[in-house]
């Protein structure tokens, strides 16, 4: 019975998707996370769902065959992009021998959902990290659909996702070789519910509505995590370590329970190819640095490098290991941390409302900030 796996659920939904006598839902907790209800009067105990989970019964893991630091030739690509521009090259590859990009975007009440794209302007909008958890929604069989068409697919998602997808094409008995799987290194999912709390807030506080959202962007370089919020009147822009939302996230305070023991954040990859930042650029040769955003790629199956070939002439390439790329790359080597302040915050917020927690838990307000910073300074004082 998939209601066993509790809190491991990543909430993928293709339980909800497969099951023969439709007795899953995915309902929304107190978090906003999706988990599976079960009607114990529709279920038959088949436990096919705990067959395909992507938590239960994991795909085969491979071991990278090459390791690289890449940048996209064109500048304005890179400009749009979250690192070196890597996403849209593969896509664009699959683009043009008319087969189909699935990727997450964000709807107009800004949540994450993913969608289909067949043309370069709809796959634009999947361009750029998306720090919540997007829903598949019906992407399993409008991909079934596809595939018996013969397109080629991409698909792009968190690597639990492509995890979903990997085992739904072999329960449907699909032809894999139709589908490319590239898994974005993910450093946990955060709360839709809390995302969505905190764009209402920050409209209240700013008297302004959202126009447009860029997590990653690069107004002050790529090394220096920027996010950017365009509202009616105003650009909301402020570096990770002073948005209040971005020290949540960084803090672990609103990231998927999950997500703390992933069985995906290690060396051995489950998708075609995976795609990252290179923060160890330091280690590749200086004529390829730049602020203008490096990717790290690791190409993972043939599959993966066939694709590769048709959309290296796009890219400035620069080899590289698995050691230099694991140095820098947590998600290679272990899940995202727990913050033991978690189940506090979260009671703080469900109570009190979003504006209490973050002056309790983060630089927002001035006393906050001054709280914060002295905190900081006896830390150093005490390792003295």
């Amino acid at each position: 019975m998939i209601q066993k796996i509790g809190q491991a659920c990543c909430g993928c939904g293709l339980c909800s998707q497969i099951c023969p006598k439709k007795a899953i839902t995915m309902q929304e907790d107190e978090e906003g996370f999706l988990y599976p209800q079960v009607d114990v009067k529709l279920c038959v105990s088949c436990e096919l769902c705990v067959k395909c989970c992507p938590v239960e019964s994991p795909p085969k893991m491979n071991e990278p065959e090459q390791v690289l630091g890449v940048k996209h030739i064109n500048t304005e690509v890179r400009c749009n992009s979250t690192s070196g521009g890597v996403f849209t090259a593969l896509s664009d590859a699959v683009l043009t021998g008319d087969g189909v990009v699935y990727g997450a975007v964000l709807d107009a009440q800004w949540r994450a959902v993913h969608t289909r794209a067949e043309t370069q302007n709809q796959r634009n909008a999947m361009r750029g990290s998306k720090y919540m958890q997007s829903s598949l929604g019906e992407t399993f069989f409008q991909l079934r659909k596809d595939i018996l068409e013969e397109k080629t697919v991409l698909f792009t998602g968190t690597p639990c996702q492509c995890a979903a997808i990997s085992n739904f094409l072999k329960k449907e008995r699909l032809r894999e070789d139709q589908v490319i799987l590239t898994e974005i290194l993910c450093t946990g999912v955060n709360s839709p519910r809390f995302w969505q709390d905190y764009c209402a807030f920050l409209e209240k506080k700013e008297k302004d509505s959202i126009l447009n959202v860029q997590f990653r962007s690069k107004d002050r370089g790529w090394t220096r995590e920027t996010i950017r919020i365009e509202m009616q009147n105003k650009v909301y822009k402020k570096g990770y370590e002073k948005d209040p939302f971005c020290q949540c996230f960084a803090e672990s305070l609103i990231i998927r329970p999950s997500c703390h023991n992933c069985p995906y954040a290690r060396e051995g990859r489950g998708a075609d190819i995976t795609i990252g930042d290179f923060w160890a650029y330091t280690k590749l040769p200086e004529a390829f640095w730049d602020d203008g955003g490096i990717s790290m790629v690791l190409i993972n199956t043939q599959k993966g490098k066939q694709l590769w070939k048709r959309a290296a002439g796009q890219l400035e390439v620069c080899g590289s290991d698995m050691e230099t790329a694991v140095c820098r790359q947590a998600p290679l080597k272990h899940p995202v941390w727990r913050n033991n302040r978690r189940d506090a915050f979260w009671r703080c917020y469900l109570n009190q409302g979003i504006e209490a927690a973050l002056r309790k838990y983060t630089d927002y307000g001035v006393i906050s900030r001054w709280k914060r910073k002295l905190k900081r300074c006896a830390r150093r004082l005490l390792r003295r």
